[in-house]
């Protein structure tokens, strides 16, 4: 990667109300595929209290046509995968 500013960046933030290790077990499942070196993504679960916070911050380091047109939902593309997060969550097993 280098330092220059990238073509696209994208940071959210999210209170869960669930434990933190309930949020992460429901983050991590597959993610096949994916532009190498073109994206980068960092996702931190911090607790409060007997909720978590989820920051993704998302980085997009090379920007193409396809990459661009990605980009212009990708605001709404977040909201909606951590409004599912939040919705699987909150089922109480």
């Amino acid at each position: 990667m280098t330092d220059k500013k990238p073509a696209f960046e994208l940071e959210l933030t999210r209170v869960i109300d669930a434990p933190r290790a309930r949020v992460y077990e429901a983050w991590t499942g597959e993610f096949a595929s994916g532009p190498a070196d073109q994206i980068s993504t960092v996702v931190t679960f911090e607790e409060q209290g007997q909720k978590t916070k989820v920051h993704a911050h998302q980085t997009f380091h090379v920007m193409t046509p396809e990459i661009e047109h990605a980009t212009q939902g990708a605001q709404q593309g977040w909201a909606m995968t951590l409004d599912q997060l939040e919705s699987f969550c909150s089922v109480r097993i």
